[in-house]
């Protein structure tokens, strides 16, 4: 938000006499709630839009009247993005694309300086106008709106990353290791779902439907 980088010029927390920032969050998983934690700790006004009933209730319990917590009817986005200072892009939807909610049009309704973060661009980005941008080179502007797109965050902190991934892992790995993957897999549910591919055969749903794939049902083996 710095005018030297592009952005309004807009302090997060405001100043006496001034609103802070206001901050949009689409989709309210970890990633989401970190980020709604970061900003409203700065003192930004942020609100995060989930889709998920259930989930937008722990999200109430969990942040309380810190932050807002909507449905993201398509009139209801609209609202939010095109006045907010910032907007991060926060769905995941496992193997697949992410579904594009922020639209063209509704960036070249905001504010010129506002800041779109996309952090689902991995994925595809759940902003129609983000590209993938690099930490050497993380920001670009369109529409006067400054856009980041870093594909790969965890890269920027490679041992936290890779310790933290290795520690949620090991256990599905040891229950391979010992039971081998089929007897695994019929056991833990879990285990069943990470697998993707097997025989040739697609057995992700998701990954199946974005390539216009078959795909088979993993029961022990694919059907």
């Amino acid at each position: 938000l710095e005018a030297i980088h592009g952005g309004r010029g807009v302090v997060m927390g405001g100043i006496p006499g001034l609103a802070p920032a206001r901050v949009t969050i689409v989709g309210g998983g970890s990633t989401g709630v970190r980020a709604a934690e970061a900003a409203a700790g700065m003192g930004a006004q942020v609100t995060i839009l989930e889709i998920d009933k259930k989930r937008i209730r722990e999200l109430r319990a969990m942040l309380g009247g810190r932050v807002h917590v909507k449905l993201p009817a398509k009139r209801e986005v609209e609202h939010e993005v095109t006045r907010s200072d910032v907007v991060i892009g926060a769905l995941l939807s496992p193997g697949a694309r992410a579904p594009k909610v922020v639209t063209r049009a509704m960036v070249k309704k905001m504010h010129p300086g506002s800041v779109i973060v996309d952090v689902a661009v991995d994925q595809g980005g759940c902003c129609e106008t983000i590209r993938p941008t690099t930490h050497d080179k993380p920001f670009y502007s369109l529409y006067g709106v400054v856009h980041c797109g870093i594909t790969n965050m965890p890269s920027a902190v490679p041992r936290s990353s890779t310790l933290a991934l290795t520690k949620e892992s090991l256990p599905f790995a040891l229950e391979i290791a010992d039971k081998g993957y089929r007897a695994a897999a019929r056991e833990n549910p879990a285990i069943a779902r990470g697998i993707d591919l097997l025989e040739g055969k697609l057995t992700n749903s998701a990954v199946a439907k974005a390539f216009g794939m078959p795909y088979h049902v993993f029961n022990g083996t694919c059907r």
